[in-house]
């Protein structure tokens, strides 16, 4: 079962956040409690899970102390310890020390004390047992069981002279205190922490993370390289031991050596490491987040989220889809080029929404007694950005073109793909991404011929603004299409229903295209990678002729 990375919870009276979090068993007689809980003081979601990564870092910490093995302490060490129990008693009263009468009753007590502690020590020292316990509870220092018992016999002297003290200033004493000369120099030995606390690696940790984070198959294949060439950049494996000034670096080198874009760095790059900081950290692997505040100022950064196909160009590949494949193409292929792009120009769906696409995935609906044909987007088929599924009527002009006659011949399961013939696929490269690319090259190779345009995401952007311009209501838009809605009063009242995406969608105009009667022509010899000197990599060719052989 996976797992889900801590939250913020919110308080169902107040809508205050708070920090929660179950004490581990065994640390739960240090701590005096089963839960810790610390309010967030902010009523913002965004607000609350960024402070609760510093929360949690700190309540670690703390817990890290209780945790770690104890100090081990030499004579010298627990005077000077007793020393800073003297300053912690004077610290309580130092501000207001009363009045001499009740320190002369509070040094009597000590009397008492001492007394039974030279013919009794183990019963009364119990008092001072717990004084010392309250001071290294406080303090945050972890020591061994007997040390405790000697920094307890210390204590009596060292509560005697802050109780005299006090009593001196309470009577408007206040010169410099010779007692406190008395101890030597509290100089803490480095507390051994717990062996759990290892090395930030991602080939231990990344399994964990991802189960928490519940990354796209895309994402879990890109990221760990990200993270891994971070580590060979600052020379460590660890990343622990990364610093924001080593962030810094790295930004710079990938920006100005590797000559990656703003985007680029910023969304996957940094995007990565600032993540895989936050799960360490909620999880008590790491104690900072040293990419929280790396960032690439670049305002044209996010303005480079494509463009639409032109009209030209749309009418291109349409055109080139009602083109009869011969050849070596499978039938499953050329019915994705014979489809998809026609379904991505009336939803507006992602490429690998629609490649896809099961036969149980397109159905009936009655609306208002007439029947329309729909698609269902769901992640039982595949990837969905959303992770929701949601319905897409589909547009008249595809079935008078007899797309549905096409789905009712074909057998149970994906449409545009034969899972059984399927050759190297994997979550982070699955059979229908692939055959999105695949689409993605003949359109390029034989329909618009320019490198510069998305031939699969172009249409997403070409009906977006073919919906701006029959004035489609952008709720119900963005409804067909699977953007997220775009105010918190558009998140109120459930789903759009089918009925209004459909009566949106019959606004849009029709393409009206033929059927190409030319032979297919190749548009530009298509270059994945240009070397240094601007020749053509040998495989360039070699891609090429699988094309012909497949489309010709």
């Amino acid at each position: 079962m996976a797992l889900k990375m801590a939250q913020p919870w919110k308080h169902p009276r107040t809508g205050m956040y708070w920090f929660r979090k179950a004490v581990p068993l065994a640390l739960q007689p240090k701590v005096g409690k089963r839960e810790v809980q610390i309010t967030l003081r902010t009523k913002d979601p965004e607000e609350a899970r960024r402070l609760l990564v510093k929360v949690a870092a700190k309540v670690q910490e703390h817990w890290d102390a209780l945790g770690a093995s104890p100090l081990e302490l030499k004579p010298k060490h627990i005077h000077g310890l007793a020393g800073e129990f003297y300053r912690w008693v004077i610290a309580k009263d130092d501000e207001d020390p009363g009045k001499p009468q009740q320190w002369g009753d509070a040094l009597a007590e000590i009397d008492r004390v001492t007394r039974k502690v030279r013919n009794r020590p183990n019963g009364a020292m119990t008092i001072y047992l717990d004084k010392a316990r309250e001071f290294l509870a406080e303090k945050e220092i972890v020591i061994g069981d007997d040390d405790v018992w000697d920094l307890a016999r210390a204590a009596v002297s060292a509560d005697r002279l802050a109780k005299e003290a006090l009593a001196r200033r309470a009577g408007n004493d206040w010169n410099s205190d010779p007692a406190a000369e008395r101890f030597p120099k509290w100089e803490e030995v480095e507390p051994k922490i717990n062996e759990r606390k290892r090395a930030l690696t991602v080939k231990k940790y990344w399994d964990d993370f991802i189960q928490e984070s519940h990354l796209k198959p895309g994402t879990v294949k890109r990221w760990p390289p990200v993270l891994e060439a971070l580590g060979k950049f600052v020379g460590t494996d660890d990343l622990a031991k990364v610093t924001p000034e080593d962030m810094n670096r790295w930004k710079k080198a990938l920006l100005e050596t590797a000559k990656l874009s703003s985007r680029t760095v910023n969304d996957v790059y940094l995007a990565a490491t600032r993540s895989f900081f936050d799960w360490a950290m909620v999880n008590q692997k790491a104690t900072k987040n040293p990419a929280v505040d790396t960032k690439v100022r670049d305002k044209g950064a996010r303005s480079k989220i494509g463009t639409p196909l032109k009209l030209e160009q749309a009418e291109a590949i349409l055109a080139e889809s009602l083109r009869p494949v011969v050849g070596r193409a499978s039938a499953k292929f050329s019915a994705a080029m014979r489809w998809v792009p026609w379904i991505c120009a009336y939803t507006g769906a992602r490429i690998n929404e629609i490649t896809q696409l099961r036969k149980e995935d397109v159905y009936i609906s009655i609306i208002d007694g007439e029947e329309v044909w729909v698609i269902r987007i769901t992640p039982e088929a595949g990837t969905v950005k959303t992770d929701k599924q949601r319905e897409a009527p589909l547009h008249p002009h595809l079935v008078e073109q007899g797309f549905i006659a096409f789905v009712k011949q074909s057998g149970p399961g994906p449409l545009f793909y034969n899972p059984k013939l399927a050759r190297g696929g994997s979550p982070a490269n699955p059979p229908y991404a692939k055959v999105g690319n695949k689409i993605a090259e003949w359109v390029r190779d034989y329909a618009i011929g320019n490198a510069n345009v998305q031939p699969n995401h172009g249409w997403r952007h070409k009906f977006n603004q073919d919906a701006r311009d029959v004035r489609m209501d952008p709720e119900v838009r963005d409804a067909i299409t699977g953007h997220a809605p775009r105010t918190e009063g558009e998140k109120y009242g459930g789903n759009v229903p089918l009925k209004v995406k459909w009566q949106e969608l019959l606004r849009l105009e029709r393409y009206d295209i033929q059927a190409p009667t030319t032979p297919p022509t190749l548009q530009r010899v298509r270059v994945a990678k240009v070397s240094k000197k601007g020749e053509t990599p040998k495989n360039a060719g070699r891609r090429h002729r699988q094309l012909n052989r497949v489309l010709s």
